[in-house]
């Protein structure tokens, strides 16, 4: 038989989505369980390097119908920082913002209104354009930059472990 044809891009919205175009957005959706169903949630980002910055959260089940569970989810409005789940729990740290960020919030499994969580303070320089990946049940957080409005450096070569986080 002839191979199955390749899959197709199809677009989930006929109109313009409910939350502000933005972008600083290298990972700020992910996967999360609110109470009996998964949805992707996003949150943070940014209208360019002048702002206006977000920390609003979205959820959606389908890819089309987006609604806002969270005006503002507890930490201050950024871009270029990164979500990850990890158990259950969603973690984000540092991004672009005067000052920049090097701070540490997770959302516990459960309720994506609620509140995020403030973790102990980072000891990195803020930062945003990270990487940070699970690994064992641990987070890596590596590299990224602190330039001003995109000027270029400096940049970090390091790599930071959060061991076995817990959001409860």
């Amino acid at each position: 038989p002839p191979p199955p044809p390749p899959p197709q891009f199809t677009a989930c919205n006929g109109v313009a989505l409910r939350w502000a175009a933005r972008e600083g957005l290298q990972k700020l959706t992910a996967l999360y369980r609110d109470g009996g169903s998964t949805s992707v949630l996003l949150t943070a980002g940014e209208a360019g390097y002048f702002g206006p910055y977000y920390n609003d959260v979205w959820a959606t089940a389908d890819g089309t119908n987006w609604s806002l569970v969270n005006g503002a989810a507890g930490f201050s409005k950024r871009s270029g920082n990164l979500l990850l789940n990890v158990g259950g729990a969603l973690y984000t740290f540092g991004g672009y913002g005067l000052p920049m960020k090097h701070d540490a919030y997770c959302l516990a499994e459960g309720d994506a209104r609620a509140k995020w969580r403030t973790l102990p303070s980072a000891p990195w320089k803020g930062r945003f354009d990270y990487d940070m990946v699970e690994m064992n049940g641990s987070i890596v957080l590596l590299g990224g930059e602190s330039s001003l409005f995109g000027t270029g450096g400096p940049y970090y070569n390091d790599v930071w472990l959060l061991e076995s986080p817990s959001c409860s």
